[in-house]
């Protein structure tokens, strides 16, 4: 899932690139950081490995909403909150 980089600048701040994630119903998912290159040449971030986990465990949907927050005073996780399409 690409996320825009003021995120990344945010919740991942030049520490490690694994968070755990909390969804809504108190699951907790290991996702991964990664930089990717398209095409046109600038990074693009995505969130790998865990997230897909999540995807399939919530059947989210390219049109799906995500809410994902940072918490405060851990900086080892985040919090996921899923809406509709």
């Amino acid at each position: 899932m690409p996320i825009p980089t003021i995120f990344v600048d945010q919740a991942f701040p030049g520490g490690p690139r694994t968070k755990l994630m909390e969804t809504q119903d108190g699951n907790v998912y290991q996702v991964q950081l990664y930089a990717r290159r398209p095409r046109l040449g600038h990074r693009e971030f995505c969130l790998g490995r865990g997230w897909r986990q999540v995807e399939h465990a919530y059947g989210l949907a390219p049109s799906s909403r995500v809410c994902i927050v940072i918490e405060e005073g851990r900086e080892d996780a985040i919090r996921a909150t899923f809406g509709g399409p």
